[in-house]
């Protein structure tokens, strides 16, 4: 039996394969889908290479906080030159982060969610 909760579009998109719907309800950083008055909670898929950082890197696409994205942010422009970091939206878009072209946390919410 399927269970309903709240989804926003900048959540998960029509074109979604099932084990990215399931890695974005179940995962690391799941989609806070209990709260019918919640916020929406915009899909941050990573992958990234960020030198030096807490974080291990991912060559594979993972589902993260939007605070992990940012603090993977504010480590970019004091990061290593090889360094890089892969944002993609609920539309499959794909944004390239490296350390001497990194737009702001708010302009890459807003390629998320808009």
């Amino acid at each position: 039996m399927a269970t309903a909760f709240p989804i926003f579009d900048c959540e998960i998109g029509d074109e979604d394969a099932e084990v990215l719907v399931d890695a974005r309800i179940r995962g690391h950083a799941a989609l806070p889908h209990s709260d019918w008055r919640r916020a929406p909670h915009p899909v941050v898929d990573l992958r990234f290479d960020v030198q030096p950082s807490f974080y291990s890197p991912t060559r594979t696409f993972k589902v993260f906080r939007s605070a992990d994205l940012e603090v993977l942010m504010k480590a970019l422009p004091q990061a290593s030159p090889q360094s890089w970091m892969e944002v993609r939206s609920f539309r499959g878009d794909v944004k390239r982060l490296e350390p001497g072209s990194a737009p702001t946390f708010g302009e890459v919410l807003s390629f998320l969610v808009d």
